[in-house]
């Protein structure tokens, strides 16, 4: 019985002592993207900064390089090296003490440098809508479902694909947090899972 009393009082506290989400951030992150549909896989580094108004109003740019794996039936590799540039123009709203809300439309570009072949450019664009929630006052949950579409300017393809992103943030300092998350394209069959470090300004 006193557990049962003792839990709850635990979470109300925690939720009460909860700060706003902060949407002015550095970034730094690395990630695996496999798709399973062309068997490419993408290992970057990357780095992205957040920049919020007053008003709500975000802008957020991030940039990424690494390795790209496999790539011998879409370019001619086997490897190569792959570089990508994202700005995300959007909006966020604390809704409770616990929950924020964010929403906005991305457009980026990808170029896949293989070691034999001719480069590989894709364009993105995405409309992303997410909740941020506090589970404690220290450790956040997050996630986000976005409608995404691509542009291989190579092989004058497009597609459109629906993607989920759920993730666990832990804060072990209140302006630093480090995160893990998963995400998943489901008509590629895209696996994306990452890891980053984040510093709030």
């Amino acid at each position: 019985m006193r557990i049962a009393m003792i839990v709850p009082a635990l979470l109300i506290a925690a939720s009460a002592s909860a700060q706003d989400f902060s949407y002015r951030y550095i970034e730094a992150s690395g990630s695996e993207r496999k798709d399973n549909e062309s068997d490419i896989t993408l290992d970057t580094a990357n780095v992205a900064v957040s920049l919020q108004s007053r008003a709500g109003a975000l802008l957020q740019i991030s940039l990424g390089a690494g390795e790209a794996e496999d790539i011998a039936v879409a370019a001619g590799g086997p490897d190569g090296d792959v570089r990508s540039a994202e700005i995300f123009i959007g909006g966020a709203r604390q809704l409770t003490d616990s929950t924020s809300a964010w929403t906005g439309i991305g457009a980026g570009r990808t170029r896949i440098e293989p070691d034999r072949g001719s480069d590989v450019d894709i364009n993105a664009a995405r409309f992303s809508l997410g909740l941020r929630h506090w589970l404690l006052s220290r450790v956040e949950v997050h996630g986000s479902t976005s409608i995404v579409y691509f542009d291989n300017d190579n092989l004058a393809d497009e597609e459109t694909d629906a993607e989920l992103r759920l993730g666990l943030r832990v804060y072990p300092l209140r302006n630093v947090s480090l995160n893990v998350e998963g995400a998943y394209q489901f008509d590629e069959r895209v696996e994306i899972v990452s890891a980053s470090l984040r510093y709030d300004f």
